[in-house]
Parts: structure tokens; C-alpha cells; sequence
């Protein structure tokens, strides 16, 4: 028995532990005991989750860690709003300007008499200056216009 009741470890100097299970039968379903030794098992019994007070000490270290995340969260979402008070919008500039884009989607939707398009994606894009993949995410995201208007 330590003078914290019987912790199954000995701590025999050199920072390693003779470890003892607690358990004797099963786990309890969904309940995996956590044991964190700080050096020597003698640091208490708040790191045992084996005890009711090593789960309420877990308990509370998990919501000062939920707490800290929202804080972190708040302040960020502060300022990203504070940033577009003063005209910074985040993120990366986009590659291609309006008329790039109109153009590409012009040719995009261009048609021959046989009914197949005129130029392929690879050709647009060599044509304007991206990569296949940069163009298909702009023709994804802007619809063609309607030619019935």
C-alpha cells in the first residue's frame, strides 16, 4: 500500500514501473481504464480513471479542454470578422479574372454543326494559360447562360 491506497506499481527508482493489473474479471463494456504516471505511480490518484476521482478529474481537464477550444474558435471567428471590417477578405487569389472566365465558358459552350463542342477542356485551357483541373472547378462553378432568353 502506498500512501495512496493501493496502486498496483512500484516505482522502483529508475523510472520504470512494475505494474500490477487492477483488474481482475472484464473491463466494464465501453470503459477502458486510462493510468497516467507522472515519474513515480505516486503522483495521485487523479490519474487513475479507474477511480470515481480520476474520472472527475478527466472529466474536468475534458472541459477545460472543449472550453479553451471555444475560445480559440470565438477569437478566431473575431477576427476574421474584425479583417473584413477593415476590407481583407481571406483565402487565395483567384487565377482567373471575369472576362477569363466568360471566355472560357463562351468556348466551353461553343458547338459545331454536328452537334460536339468546338474545343476541349485541355484545348481552353491552353488557351488561357491554367492547368485542366484549375479550369473544370471554374466551369463548375459557373453556370452556362441561357441562350433563351
Amino acid at each position: 500500500m502506498t500512501e495512496f491506497g493501493n496502486r498496483g506499481s512500484q516505482c522502483d527508482g529508475t523510472g520504470t514501473h512494475a505494474a500490477k493489473s487492477h483488474h481482475q474479471g472484464p473491463l466494464r463494456p465501453g470503459r477502458y481504464p486510462f493510468r497516467a504516471y507522472l515519474g513515480c505511480p505516486k503522483a495521485g490518484p487523479s490519474d487513475d480513471t479507474t477511480t470515481p476521482e480520476g474520472r472527475l478529474f478527466f472529466h474536468i481537464l475534458a472541459a477545460f479542454a472543449e472550453w479553451e477550444r471555444d475560445l480559440i474558435t470565438a477569437r478566431t471567428l473575431d477576427g476574421l470578422e474584425a479583417a473584413r471590417a477593415r476590407g481583407r477578405t481571406g483565402g487565395r487569389k483567384k487565377k482567373l479574372k471575369a472576362y477569363q472566365v466568360e471566355r472560357a465558358r463562351q468556348m466551353y459552350d461553343q458547338t459545331g454543326d454536328d452537334g460536339k463542342r468546338t474545343y476541349t477542356v485541355q484545348q481552353i485551357a491552353d488557351e488561357i494559360g491554367v492547368k485542366r483541373t484549375t479550369l473544370n472547378s471554374y466551369l463548375r462553378t459557373t453556370p452556362p447562360k441561357s441562350t433563351h432568353d
